[in-house]
């Protein structure tokens, strides 16, 4: 009896705040906060050659896991997968939203990170600040 083998291969992996039409990832990054409206984890995985399945699990500072998202894979040669996160919602879900995040992505047992921050920009140097206004 021949069993099949089942293949699966993680191309690319990486974080945004936006997709574009096609879903592809526009402006990736690794540093969040709330001037971002989404947190998205873009990944590409190749050489399906069988249906299969892969979790993507979202985890605190703290190593809590907030949510796992399940996607089904079609048999074909490559293909694109996402799982997002509105970063408002951090501020109802956990305590301890500040720090480094992690991703994980199974059946690859591969951990990705990025940093969740209060804000991307510092005034706390600054003298002074110009802005522009129209009239």
């Amino acid at each position: 009896m021949l069993l099949g083998v089942v293949l699966i291969k993680l191309s690319q992996t990486l974080f945004c705040s936006e997709l574009s039409q096609n879903f592809e990832p526009l402006y990736p990054k690794k540093i969040f906060s709330f001037d971002n409206d989404y947190i998205i984890f873009w990944c590409e995985i190749k050489e399906i050659n069988y249906n299969s399945k892969i979790s993507i699990e979202w985890y605190t500072p703290s190593n809590e896991i907030l949510f796992s998202v399940d996607i089904n894979l079609l048999n074909k040669n490559s293909t694109k997968a996402w799982s997002y996160m509105k970063s408002n919602l951090l501020r109802f879900v956990s305590n301890n939203i500040y720090g480094i995040w992690t991703v994980k992505i199974l059946p690859f047992n591969i951990a990705t990170n990025f940093k969740f921050v209060k804000s991307h920009f510092n005034f706390a140097n600054t003298t002074s600040l110009v802005i522009d206004s129209y009239i």
